[in-house]
């Protein structure tokens, strides 16, 4: 069976690739969507990809499956900066928005009749935060990159429960490898000095977002709250696509299943049937003492877009 499985995978990719690589997309059109890890950039790519002629280009810069070049050593959490001018990864990327290069991993949800159909690339990225500004600096895209934030402590939460090993032992935070890794080097103690693997990932979240969150240019990309998403998905969705100035058939927004959980949930049970709840039930897990220490980190790193005690956002 596992053969099998190999074999039909295998053969799969050759038939998709072999269509890609009739088509010819522009890296002016690309759908970029970027995000913190296990922030719900899969379920709102999935609603994405309903618009007409769409196909995911899944998590290309992943460390050990994804289509980087060993020798550009990106790492899981790469910056690129803003004036940079190198021509290789400009050429490299301008190839992964075009869907030119590709493997298995990233081919992962695209289906045949997408392949051939297929007009606009939706890049799915995670870990590619810091990426953002080179990317509208580099290229001239025509529809603003998507940046998807969620509350840190859930997506902490999340993290922990799908990564870690040991959710209540502290981890002895070291320097991130990663391109550019400067961003960590001040805040190496601080996370280390923290009382829990809970308050270590939510300080790491700051340092990945916040210059995302407070940049010059962020009117440049389309930030997008996955709490708002939860709570107001069709008008969500239809916002993203008039701000692209595309026509989309909002009557197909009825057809759509909106609670259905993207193909990354992986404990159904932390879904809840209500959007409030769901969106609100991780308050209850913790005291005051332990929401207060959580503040006073997000007020270290000056994140003012979440509050500790609020699941909502503040703008």
């Amino acid at each position: 069976m596992i053969k099998k499985n190999r074999l039909f995978k295998s053969f799969r990719f050759v038939m998709i690739s072999t269509i890609l690589k009739l088509k010819s997309f522009r890296t002016k059109k690309a759908m970029l969507i970027c995000s913190y890890p296990r922030s719900g950039s899969t379920w709102i790519m999935e609603q994405i990809n309903t618009y007409p002629n769409t196909i995911v280009n899944w998590e290309p810069l992943h460390v050990k499956k994804g289509v980087v070049p060993v020798s550009f050593f990106l790492g899981e959490k790469p910056l690129i900066p803003v004036d940079s001018k190198s021509s290789s990864y400009k050429r490299f990327f301008d190839r992964v928005f075009r869907f030119k290069t590709i493997n298995q991993w990233s081919t992962w949800y695209c289906g045949f009749k997408q392949a051939i159909t297929a007009k606009y690339v939706i890049t799915k990225f995670v870990r590619a935060n810091n990426l953002l500004p080179w990317f509208v600096n580099t290229y001239d895209f025509e529809y603003k990159p998507i940046y998807l934030l969620r509350h840190p402590i859930p997506t902490a939460l999340s993290v922990i429960k799908s990564f870690s090993n040991n959710a209540s032992e502290l981890m002895n935070f070291t320097m991130p490898k990663t391109l550019n890794n400067d961003r960590y080097h001040l805040h190496v103690d601080y996370i280390n000095g923290l009382l829990t693997r809970l308050e270590q990932h939510v300080a790491i979240w700051c340092i990945d977002n916040i210059e995302i969150i407070n940049h010059n240019d962020s009117n440049q990309w389309l930030s997008v709250y996955y709490e708002n998403f939860i709570l107001d998905p069709k008008t969500t969705l239809s916002h993203i696509f008039e701000t692209w100035n595309l026509n989309y058939d909002t009557t197909k927004l009825e057809t759509i299943d909106f609670k259905k959980p993207s193909r990354t949930v992986y404990d159904k049970n932390d879904l809840k049937p209500d959007a409030n709840l769901h969106i609100e039930s991780f308050l209850e897990k913790f005291d005051q003492d332990e929401l207060q220490r959580i503040q006073d980190i997000l007020n270290h790193f000056g994140v003012k877009n979440y509050t500790a005690f609020d699941a909502y956002p503040k703008c």
